[in-house]
């Protein structure tokens, strides 16, 4: 009820310590306890709590930012002796959902793309998880995808495909075709045949216009929030010291092509660190120590939730973000 409307303030914060009997845990040791690390607020969970305990955000002397990727992204900034942090709805678009030939990144995905030239002409070529046949394509792949489209021109700032540029002749210009949904990029056709023995028609793995924008709709709302954490603390993205990515997703990402469309802010200083399950490495931990429980609780206590939708020009900020431009 009360995450379901503006200003999405959650019930209960902290249960502390609970008896499995109190919730029906019947395959727990009846005289166990578990908790859940406290909720921050609003949309913002326990998981970048657990982030920030596996990835050390207190032992952080500079500024340093944290984005755990999913349909409900959680960002924590940290920098000036204060820790900000907000979720921002990228919707599932990056987790392979609303695309057309979208998967999790699990066997069969393509994820990761790169431009090949070879006698002067340019192709794609893709990695594919377990290196088996190809079923679509996941969040991390999709970004680099992307990169790879707009370093060639064939999709434009705006996120268009941009026909008129193509020259159709190219081993690249002849992976555009019109599809049902219009314009398609091929990355796989599947024209040797049903994917494995017994299987019937596969259809091709494409990337269509509809999926770019579903994709601008999920890089926009990330980078929106982290712009606006960024100005709550007047710094610039070279004064962050490294940008941590959690997730299965950021475990996957070639690091550069985010940057390059403008998913994550370029900057002359930061690294780029995948931190893989931080969140379940976090939780790991705090179960384990006492003092990493602790800590936990001191960070969700001085932690500051901002709410995106209530900042002075989110929208402007948002639609900006949208562009598929490095900044």
């Amino acid at each position: 009820k009360h995450l379901a409307k503006y200003p999405y303030n959650p019930v209960v914060r902290d249960l502390g310590l609970l008896l499995p009997s109190e919730v029906g845990l019947t395959a727990m040791n009846r005289r166990g306890r578990f908790f859940f690390l406290p909720n921050i607020g609003g949309f913002v969970g326990s998981d970048i709590l657990g982030v920030a305990i596996a990835c050390g955000i207190s032992e952080q002397s500079k500024p340093t930012l944290i984005i755990d990727i999913g349909t409900n992204g959680e960002i924590m900034l940290a920098g000036k002796d204060r820790l900000l942090t907000c979720s921002a709805a990228a919707g599932p678009a990056l987790e392979g959902v609303n695309i057309s030939c979208g998967m999790v990144a699990s066997r069969g995905a393509i994820d990761h793309v790169w431009l090949t030239r070879q006698d002067g002409r340019e192709d794609i070529a893709f990695g594919v998880i377990g290196d088996g046949p190809i079923r679509g394509i996941c969040g991390s792949g999709l970004i680099s995808l992307v990169a790879v489209l707009r370093e060639v021109g064939i999709i434009g700032e705006s996120g268009k495909f941009a026909k008129d540029d193509v020259d159709f002749s190219t081993l690249m210009g002849r992976r555009l075709i019109q599809g049902d949904e219009g314009t398609e990029f091929v990355l796989c056709s599947h024209e040797y045949g049903p994917v494995e023995p017994g299987s019937g028609y596969v259809h091709p793995v494409t990337l269509t216009q509809r999926d770019i924008r579903e994709f601008q709709l999920a890089k926009g709302a990330i980078r929106a929030g982290v712009e606006i954490l960024l100005s709550k603390l007047e710094l610039s993205a070279d004064d962050l010291d490294s940008i941590i990515l959690a997730g299965a997703f950021g475990a996957r990402l070639d690091k550069r092509a985010p940057i390059e469309i403008g998913l994550l802010p370029s900057s002359r200083a930061a690294q780029v660190i995948s931190a893989g399950n931080a969140a379940g490495e976090g939780s790991k931990q705090v179960l384990m120590s006492k003092n990493a429980y602790d800590e936990a609780l001191r960070i969700y206590r001085i932690a500051e939730h901002i709410e995106l939708g209530a900042c002075e020009g989110f929208q402007d900020i948002l639609a900006e973000s949208m562009f598929l431009i490095p900044k």
